[in-house]
């Protein structure tokens, strides 16, 4: 397709100037779904003319393709993929859902959201678990099957950073960070959305701020984003920098609240 780029080494361009993927990040893979995964995609955001939505499997959509993102049914344009392989063989794990929802193959990494913990890892989730709907409510895990087998991964990115899938099932546009950075494991997986969230901030700007958006990313060899490359190296580098930050904040506050507490006693 005309917006996948294979990953070239000489070529001096703001996107390869991303450090080489860690090999056992390469082993792990990156948070995804299978090409069979199903988003409710309303046209293209280069379209003139308003389209009907309709629900269309993740090998159909492209950069720019309109697909809902929340439970107001708010529909965003695609402006990158984290992970494109339309021809790859994906390994995932298969949720089953009660009230006869779709199946979802998704990878373990990929964080899903529910009521009680926010979004949290595919592979963390047990049967009986539930998981938010877009459409408010929630439906219940009913069986895991592992390792299944599916044509095409993809991690399509959004501006708010979430999908509505197979008719409903809200999830996340971003991985755990547990598997790929050591220091991330000290910041609650509560938090990982978020952190992510930000970390993207850089990508979501350069592409809504050129004039073609990013309809020609660059991939490397296992299909990932280059810019993902570099949010993982930099979350590495400055996570416990930020950690650091957090706990200093804390403190502070803490240190105020217990003055401004003492000053009242005494009056």
């Amino acid at each position: 397709t005309e917006f996948f780029v294979p990953y070239d080494e000489d070529s001096s361009t703001l996107e390869e100037l991303a450090p080489p993927v860690n090999e056992e990040w390469s082993e792990m893979g990156f948070g995804c779904f299978s090409g069979s995964t199903l988003v409710h995609r309303q046209g293209s955001a280069a379209s003139e003319v308003a389209a009907a939505a309709e629900w269309v499997p993740l090998s159909k959509v492209q950069i720019g393709d309109l697909i809902e993102v929340d439970s107001s049914g708010t529909f965003e344009p695609i402006y990158a993929f984290g992970h494109y392989q339309p021809d790859a063989k994906g390994s995932f794990i298969e949720l089953h859902f009660d009230a006869n929802y779709r199946k979802l193959q998704i990878t373990k990494e990929h964080l899903i959201w529910t009521p009680l913990h926010g979004a949290v890892p595919a592979g963390s989730l047990q049967v009986g678990d539930q998981v938010v709907l877009a459409a408010a409510g929630t439906t219940t895990i009913t069986l895991i099957e592992q390792k299944i087998t599916s044509k095409g991964i993809y991690a399509p990115f959004t501006t708010s950073g979430t999908l509505v899938l197979n008719h409903g099932l809200l999830a996340s546009s971003y991985i755990s960070l547990d598997p790929y950075t050591t220091t991330s494991r000290l910041i609650p997986r509560v938090y990982h959305h978020a952190l992510a969230h930000f970390f993207t901030t850089p990508h979501r700007f350069w592409c809504s701020s050129t004039v073609t958006g990013c309809r020609n990313p660059t991939y490397n060899d296992d299909g990932i984003n280059v810019w993902e490359v570099q949010l993982l190296f930099w979350i590495q580098q400055i996570a416990v920098v930020l950690l650091l930050c957090l706990v200093v904040v804390g403190v502070v506050f803490l240190f105020c609240v217990s003055r401004q507490s003492l000053s009242w006693k005494k009056l």
